[in-house]
Formats: structure tokens, C-alpha cells, sequence
């Protein structure tokens, strides 16, 4: 059966809440579901290719390290700010 909106929310916030608790499948799962979306988005980033892995490596890493803007916010909006502030980063230097 196919999940809901709300369901899938859900469920990400549930494998933001075991990462939290050091679930390394828990990440494995959100990399999986978002990994093509977000690939989309860094791929417009007029940087090079490696630049690119490492902002997705990155805002994984940082999804690992946990924040509080976790919290605050949906899944979805928490990871694209993550990989906006590290565009952001890239773009400077």
C-alpha cells in the first residue's frame, strides 16, 4: 500500500529521531530516499563534479552530526537548507 504525505513525513522524522540514536541503517534509508532529489538540485551548482559528491557527503555527514533545525522543520526542508547552505559554502571559495 502506498504511503500518504503524511505518512512519509512521518517516517522521515522517525529516521531523523534514530539517527539521532547513532542508527547507521536509519541514515542509510533517508540517503536512499533522498539521494536522486537531492543530486538534482546540487547538479545546477556550477562547480565540478567532485564538488558536488562531497556537498551531498556533506550534508549527509551533517545530517549524522545532527542540529537542532532538525526539529524545527520538516525533513525534507531540513535536508534542502543543508544542501543550500553547503552550495552556499562552495559558491564562495
Amino acid at each position: 500500500m502506498k504511503k500518504t504525505a503524511g505518512e512519509l513525513v512521518n517516517s522521515d522524522r522517525d529516521l531523523l529521531e534514530r539517527i539521532q540514536l547513532r542508527d547507521q541503517q536509519a541514515l542509510q534509508q533517508l540517503y536512499d530516499r533522498y539521494e536522486n532529489a537531492l543530486w538534482k538540485l546540487i547538479s545546477r551548482c556550477p562547480v565540478c563534479i567532485k564538488t558536488k559528491e562531497r556537498i551531498l557527503k556533506e550534508t549527509f555527514h551533517q545530517v549524522w552530526e545532527g542540529s537542532p533545525l532538525a526539529s524545527n522543520m520538516s525533513p525534507t526542508t531540513y535536508l534542502l537548507q543543508i544542501v543550500k547552505e553547503r552550495i552556499r559554502h562552495y559558491q564562495r571559495d
